[in-house]
């Protein structure tokens, strides 16, 4: 059973370097006054970049029509919201990890044409 753990890490982790080593990462932060949005993120990114998001409270809607990785600062601390959706995927290939998306309307996350998540 550990055997089985340890390679499962060791495959997160390989997944993770390998996101890392052929894209580039773009960071969100609010505080900073070049890409502090979500929306910039995204848009700043290129097919296989990785937008990480500083922990913090975002109110925007988010569209992603490119294959990217979202990345989040921990579901705590990191949240989307707005009063309908709050994030948009049109296209397969998305990765979303470490949000909270709170949203007035009937989802919070909509996919369209997306067939992984």
């Amino acid at each position: 059973m550990k055997k089985n753990k340890r390679y499962q890490r060791l495959a997160i982790g390989c997944l993770i370097c390998l996101t890392f080593m052929f894209g580039a990462t773009i960071t969100v932060d609010q505080t900073s006054s070049s890409i502090n949005t979500i929306t910039l993120g995204i848009t700043a990114a290129s097919t296989g970049d990785t937008v990480y998001v500083k922990s913090g409270t975002y109110i925007e809607q988010a569209a992603i029509s490119k294959q990217i990785t979202l990345l989040g600062d921990g579901s705590g601390s990191t949240i989307i919201t707005n009063g309908s959706y709050v994030l948009k995927v049109t296209t397969s290939g998305v990765i979303v990890k470490g949000f909270t998306f709170l949203s007035m309307g009937d989802h919070s996350v909509y996919l369209s044409d997306a067939s992984t998540f």
